[in-house]
C-alpha cells in the first residue's frame, strides 16, 4: 500500500482529493549524476553538452514516465461512486 497525501483546495482549506504519493526510486540519483557528468564534460569537451543532455533527458524521461495504470487521486465523485459500487456487491 503507498502513502497517500491529501490535497485542499486553496480558498477555503477543505479537503478535495486523496493523491497517491509515487514509489521510491533510484531515478533520482541517476539523474543527478547524469547532470553531475555533463557540467563536468563541459569543462573538458564541447562534446559534453550534446551527449550530457542527452543522458539527462533519458534520465528524466523514466523518472516522470508514468506507471500507473489508474489516476492516483480521488476525487469527491470517484469516492462516491466507488462507495456505490461496494455496497451494490453486498
Amino acid at each position: 500500500e503507498r502513502d497517500e497525501m491529501l490535497v485542499t483546495r486553496v480558498v477555503d482549506g477543505e479537503p478535495d482529493q486523496v493523491v497517491k504519493a509515487p514509489l521510491p526510486t533510484i531515478m533520482p540519483v541517476v539523474t543527478a549524476v547524469a547532470t553531475s557528468a555533463l557540467i563536468i564534460a563541459c569543462i573538458f569537451t564541447p562534446w559534453g553538452l550534446p551527449v550530457g543532455a542527452i543522458a539527462v533527458s533519458v534520465a528524466l524521461a523514466i523518472w516522470f514516465w508514468p506507471t500507473d495504470t489508474q489516476p492516483g487521486f480521488k476525487t469527491k465523485e470517484r469516492a462516491a461512486a466507488e462507495s456505490l459500487r461496494i455496497e451494490g456487491a453486498r
